[in-house]
């Protein structure tokens, strides 16, 4: 529960174990990986020994991973972080909103306001840096 997500390609953690990695990443107050992903994999790996009970039922304990999910307290709706006023700032004077040349130049500044156009819309709830 404190490996940092995407441990396996960070330079200083990559060529450890996942003990090592693990300790190194609490000692570096690394942040750890949500629980939610920590789930995933044991739902993975669940769905395989599952199907491997199923082919090889004499040599495989029954369903071992049951109960081993974390129990998350909050909503994945309530972890997320909203938006900071710089971030709010720079996304709403974006020349999208304030005024741009065209729907096709949508970047740069102009007089054409894009409010009936999907683009003024979709933009909105693009990931920031993605549009």
């Amino acid at each position: 529960m404190k490996l940092p997500s995407s441990w396996r390609i960070r330079s200083d953690l990559k060529a450890l174990s996942i003990v090592e990695a693990s300790k190194k990443a609490d000692a570096l107050n690394m942040e750890p990986m949500p629980l939610s992903n920590i789930n995933k994999g044991i739902g993975k790996v669940s769905i395989f020994w599952n199907w491997a009970a199923g082919q090889y039922f004499d040599d495989i304990a029954p369903r071992p991973l049951n109960g081993l999910k974390i129990k998350i307290k909050s909503s994945p709706r309530d972890a997320r972080h909203p938006f900071s006023l710089d971030q709010l700032t720079k996304i709403f004077n974006a020349p999208v909103y304030t005024g741009c040349k065209s729907e096709i130049n949508w970047k740069d500044q102009g007089s054409i306001a894009l409010r009936d156009s999907p683009k003024f819309w979709c933009l909105t709830s693009a990931p920031m840096g993605q549009n």
